[in-house]
């Protein structure tokens, strides 16, 4: 890819997909890492971790999962719309348990606690992390419920974890018998305006080529702009930095200027695709055509 070879680097750093390699070590976030792995140590209540649409709530399950990995048993649930029949199936073959077909969740129920009980024999716990978790029915949060009171000589035998967006709240003070189990809480928070530039050129470095450097500059105007329409929500500003790249080697620029984080916000604020950007994508094919027509020798 072109885009990549102008910059240096190995693929596009600013991908939507939590990639845990592009972690960056906020305040805010390992403040919230903090409070699972006290919570998890603890084993008392339930934890649950709120926070708005793209703050990284789906990277910190992921980061949590991998530090707790080779002690714990997690379980990650990341769609939340199933029946609570369903929601037992999946549990259980994630548990590397076998169901029987039409099986009844009471029965599934009791090998998920036979699991648990045989886990505990060799010092680990289920860790059942639900992601989305402000779309779980009621019906199913009973069910994890039950599943975070199994017990086994009076030790809890599975942890529940539960993140979510911030109506995860509302949804719990629905229901007072859970939302008196919560132990721990915290809400995660967008990036500081102090830590936008380095977050930006942490993700740049760990995607540049090896003995290379990315050439990539932000002037502090552009950095001011970035932060005020994207409020410091890492999603947002994962879609400007990409946006604005693309423009930049459109232009063979490495520098963002507030002009190019400008064109690259008016995009990204409104769902239609504007004739700039399609404008743009043409012309980077003519010239990533040029390219290819200057390093390619004809052949005879």
């Amino acid at each position: 890819m072109m885009y990549q070879d102008f910059f240096h680097l190995t693929e596009f750093p600013f991908n939507q997909y939590p990639n845990i390699d592009y972690y960056y070590n906020l305040e805010n976030h390992q403040k919230s890492l903090d409070v699972l792995m006290v919570g998890l140590q603890v084993n008392d209540g339930v934890i649950k971790i709120t926070g708005q649409p793209g703050t990284g709530k789906s990277m910190l399950c992921r980061l949590f999962i991998e530090k707790i990995a080779n002690h714990d048993y997690p379980v990650y649930v990341m769609n939340p719309y199933f029946t609570y029949a369903e929601l037992l199936e999946l549990i259980a073959s994630k548990l590397e348990i076998s169901c029987l077909p039409g099986e009844q969740p009471a029965q599934i129920l009791k090998s998920i606690h036979d699991k648990a009980q045989l886990l505990k024999q060799e010092s680990k716990k289920i860790v059942l992390l639900f992601d989305e978790a402000q779309y779980l029915s009621k019906e199913n949060l009973e069910v994890i419920q039950i599943l975070g009171n199994l017990e086994c000589a009076g030790e809890k035998l599975c942890q529940v974890v539960l993140i979510g967006g911030l109506d995860l709240d509302a949804k719990l003070r629905a229901s007072s018998h859970f939302l008196q189990r919560i132990s721990f809480s915290y809400t995660l928070l967008p990036i500081k305006q102090k830590d936008l530039n380095n977050y930006v050129f942490h993700r740049l470095a760990k995607a540049t080529k090896s003995g290379k450097k990315h050439g990539v500059s932000i002037s502090p105007q552009a950095s001011r702009l970035l932060y005020k329409k994207t409020k410091g929500i890492p999603r947002l500003i994962n879609i400007v930095c990409h946006k604005a790249l693309m423009l930049a080697y459109s232009r063979s620029e490495h520098h963002l200027s507030k002009e190019l984080i400008s064109k690259a916000i008016v995009d990204t604020e409104y769902t239609s695709v504007p004739n700039f950007w399609q404008n743009l994508l043409r012309t980077s094919i003519q010239r990533a055509k040029k390219m290819l027509d200057l390093k390619i020798p004809p052949t005879e």
